[in-house]
């Protein structure tokens, strides 16, 4: 039996190449695969769990259910050399829904203090362009954009900074995340 990925959208430099892959696999459960020049021919494939955070990053991050993961890629990673001066998001993490859907995580850990705030926007507005122009069917999937605070947190609760987040569609995490 073929254990491939049927194939959803693809965007290739040409017929033999894919660029970008998001595809079904048999148990109704969702594979990306993104190509760049660090990796082969078919692409970098969702790591298992979290292990695509870095391990400092990782130690920020907790899911008790580790089954709800459905894995996750290092996004800023995967995209640095085709866009070596964007603002990029540093990761995804697909996560199974109780409900039986998935949904991704879009991880950027920051420094999280009013001074890195346009900063973390401007990856953030990056990050939905990029996603509506190179992988539409990926920005069509359930997904929450999570800032976690890579260390001290100086954003006051309450404060117009938390609230600009939020405008933008951006949940503040702060120095923890936990995914269930």
């Amino acid at each position: 039996m073929d254990r491939s990925p049927g194939r959803i959208v693809t965007l290739s430099a040409d017929q033999g190449r894919r660029n970008f892959t998001l595809g079904q696999l048999h148990e109704d459960r969702w594979q990306v695969r993104l190509r760049t020049t660090n990796t082969d021919e078919n692409g970098v494939r969702l790591n298992k769990g979290l292990q695509a955070l870095a391990k400092r990053d990782r130690e920020r991050t907790r899911c008790r259910n580790s089954r709800m993961l459905a894995g996750s890629l290092a996004l800023e990673q995967a995209l640095l050399m085709a866009h070596r001066n964007a603002p990029l998001w540093d990761y995804a993490v697909g996560i199974h829904l109780q409900d039986g859907r998935d949904e991704v995580k879009w991880i950027e850990v920051h420094p999280a203090s009013h001074s890195h705030l346009d900063e973390v926007l401007k990856k953030r507005e990056w990050l939905r362009d990029w996603l509506r122009a190179a992988a539409p069917a990926l920005a069509e999937l359930p997904r929450e954009f999570i800032w976690v605070a890579s260390g001290k947190v100086m954003l006051p609760p309450g404060g117009q900074h938390r609230r600009r987040l939020a405008q933008a569609g951006l949940r503040f995490a702060g120095e923890r995340l936990r995914l269930d």
